[in-house]
């Protein structure tokens, strides 16, 4: 049974992290504080935010937490969904707990109305069994300071500390608006910014004076032998234009007599055309002779929780209506919703996996056929069909949870 996460049951909760995700230090006590603390505020005051726990016979098998989000969608706000810190008792492994907690997400979804299920996976195929799918793959760089494109000064740019939280919100919000697949901060991200004294933050400003951008970073000691080596880790980068974040990479230039490589993940893949060199620190040669610029990975996962309430968002064709069949593998059941009245009809069949990646812009109808993982039937020209859906764009995503 899942429920609402008693207060009484959170040291229990922490131990089974703990046992889960070793690497969180809850053993230590600071650390255990500090996750005590987090989980009592969640549990009595935040709203976004939900703990539950599954129990047999009062006893606490596992839990996780539920993030109510705000996301642009094509320019639109939709209500989402973030699942996280899933985790089941170390004995209790493979006796469906995971299982139990995912389902009863995918439901609270559907209940509540939300248009997508976002979620980072400790194992891809795990959560594909659900209809979850991979949006984006995230691009991990390690570049010298010195092999950054620069500008002839860095701008204007200053540390931000915890009386510019409203200004750093106000920036992140108005670009969340503007951007696809941006989630909203929540009032318990707003207070969370500075609450980490290793990380600095620093602002950067365009000539009308408004912030155009920020980084948000901490240090890394580099295994060299020599203290004075560090690293720079980027754990969050925004910027508005390609001004700004040259002055970005001219701040990070900057500190190339003791900073050995800033450390920074990003979607664009064609942000490495702005350094002078491109190789990946200790590169693997791919024959014949590729270099490699960066490692590559496959993270956070969409589901979404209605073919129906996603397709209402599309604009209608006038040259032709769609008729979809989507496949949910954990119900077995298909939901069908034809997009369009016009006579001229195509069918088009895919898992729900599949639907949730093209329906968020991480691939093209197009692509999903080639490789079979959709099936079109009628009379179509897919250009016509690519060029009627070109609104939908890779979705961007900075928000951990």
């Amino acid at each position: 049974m899942v429920k609402k996460l008693l207060t009484s049951d959170i040291p229990k909760f922490i131990s089974i992290l703990s046992n889960a995700y070793p690497s969180m230090d809850l053993h230590k006590p600071e650390i255990r504080d500090m996750y005590m603390k987090k989980f009592e505020e969640i549990c009595k005051h935040t709203k976004e935010v939900k703990m539950y726990g599954c129990y047999r016979e009062k006893e606490l098998l596992g839990g996780m937490l539920i993030y109510d989000y705000k996301m642009n969608y094509c320019n639109h706000m939709i209500d989402v969904c973030g699942l996280g810190t899933v985790a089941t008792d170390f004995i209790h492994k493979k006796e469906h707990v995971a299982k139990e907690l995912v389902s009863y997400f995918i439901d609270y979804g559907k209940k509540n109305k939300k248009d997508f299920l976002l979620l980072y996976p400790f194992n891809v195929m795990f959560y594909s069994k659900f209809g979850f799918s991979p949006g984006e793959k995230m691009d991990l760089y390690r570049v010298k300071p010195a092999h950054f494109s620069t500008l002839k000064n860095k701008g204007i740019l200053r540390y931000l500390e915890e009386p510019d939280t409203e200004e750093i919100i106000k920036f992140y919000n108005s670009f969340s608006r503007k951007v696809h697949g941006m989630i909203l901060k929540t009032e318990m991200e707003k207070k969370a910014i500075f609450r980490n004294p290793e990380i600095r933050t620093v602002g950067f400003y365009g000539s009308d004076g408004n912030l155009c951008g920020y980084v948000r970073f901490s240090f890394r000691k580099e295994n060299t032998g020599n203290w004075l080596k560090n690293s720079l880790v980027i754990r969050e980068m925004l910027y508005l234009d390609i001004t700004c974040l040259k002055s970005i990479f001219s701040f990070f230039a900057s500190q190339k007599d003791q900073i050995e490589f800033v450390e920074f993940t990003t979607v664009d893949r064609d942000i490495w055309r702005l350094f002078e060199d491109v190789s990946y620190p200790g590169e693997l040669l791919i024959p014949s002779v590729y270099h490699t610029s960066n490692i590559q990975g496959i993270g956070l996962m969409y589901r979404t929780c209605s073919v129906e309430s996603v397709l209402k968002k599309f604009p209608v064709s006038s040259d032709f209506c769609i008729e979809f069949t989507v496949h949910d593998p954990l119900s077995g059941k298909d939901e069908i919703y034809t997009l369009g009245r016009n006579k001229k009809k195509v069918s088009v069949s895919m898992d729900l996996g599949s639907f949730s990646s093209w329906s968020i812009g991480s691939i093209s109808l197009e692509k999903l056929v080639l490789l079979g993982k959709a099936v079109i039937t009628g009379t179509y020209v897919m250009k016509d069909i690519q060029a009627f859906f070109s609104f939908l764009k890779p979705p961007l995503c900075t928000t951990s949870f």
